[in-house]
C-alpha cells in the first residue's frame, strides 16, 4: 500500500489566478456539488420518479457532470466529490440503458441515500488506502503556506475527514430506512386498498428526505 503523498504547499492557481475569480471559486469549492445533486433530484421530481424518468435524469445528470469535471480540470478546481459523483451517475446511466432493473430500482427508491453514501465513500476510501484526503482540496485554500507544512496540518485534515465520513454514513442509513419504509408501507397501502393514507405517507417520507 502506497503511503500518503504529501501535502502541496498550494493549489494550482494557473487559471484561477489569471482568468477566475474568488465567485468561481467560492462556486467550485461550495456551490458546485448541491446545484449537480439539485438538478437530479429536480429532473427525477419532474418525471414522477418513473422508470424512463430515473434514466433521463441520470444521463442528463451525468453529461452536466462530465462538462463540468472537464471545466475544474482544466481550471486547476477538480476535487473528489467531483469525481465521486461522477461515477455515481455514470454506473446509474451505464445500468439504465444496458437495462439493469434492479440498478434501476435503486436509484428509483433509493436515489436520497445513494448520495451521502457516495460521499461517503469518497471521504473514507482515501483514509484506509493512505491517500490524500478530501478535506485538504478545502483546507489548502483557506489555510497559509506555512501552516500547510506542520504536522499538524494533516493530522487535523484526516481527523475531519473521518468526522464527515461518519456524518455522511449517518446520513445514508438514515435514509435507506426511509426509502425501505417507503416501500413496505406503500405494498400495505396497496394491498389493503388505501390510497388516501399511501399518498400521504409518500408526502410525509419525501418531505423528510429532502431535509435529512
Amino acid at each position: 500500500m502506497r503511503k500518503a503523498e504529501p501535502m502541496s504547499s498550494s493549489p494550482d492557481t494557473k487559471v484561477m489566478g489569471t482568468h477566475g475569480s474568488r465567485a468561481a471559486r467560492f462556486f467550485f469549492m461550495y456551490l458546485s456539488t448541491p446545484v449537480v445533486i439539485l438538478l437530479y433530484f429536480i429532473l427525477c421530481e419532474r418525471a414522477g420518479y418513473s422508470v424512463d424518468g430515473i434514466r433521463n435524469a441520470l444521463v442528463v445528470t451525468l453529461g452536466v457532470q462530465t462538462g463540468y469535471n472537464l471545466l475544474v480540470y482544466y481550471c486547476g478546481e477538480l476535487k473528489q466529490f467531483d469525481l465521486g459523483l461522477w461515477v455515481l451517475f455514470a454506473l446509474g446511466a451505464a445500468a439504465g440503458w444496458t437495462g439493469a432493473d434492479r440498478s434501476i430500482f435503486l436509484f428509483q427508491h433509493y436515489s436520497p441515500a445513494l448520495v451521502p453514501a457516495t460521499l461517503g465513500l469518497v471521504a473514507l476510501l482515501p483514509l484506509l488506502l493512505g491517500r490524500e484526503p478530501f478535506t485538504v482540496y478545502f483546507a489548502r485554500r483557506q489555510v497559509p503556506r506555512w501552516q500547510q507544512q506542520t504536522p499538524q496540518f494533516a493530522a487535523v485534515n484526516r481527523v475531519m475527514t473521518g468526522y464527515w465520513a461518519l456524518l455522511f454514513s449517518i446520513a445514508a442509513i438514515l435514509l435507506l430506512m426511509v426509502g425501505t419504509l417507503t416501500l413496505t408501507f406503500s405494498a400495505i397501502c396497496l394491498k389493503e386498498r388505501r390510497p388516501f393514507s399511501c399518498r400521504t405517507f409518500r408526502m410525509l417520507t419525501s418531505v423528510s428526505s429532502k431535509f435529512m
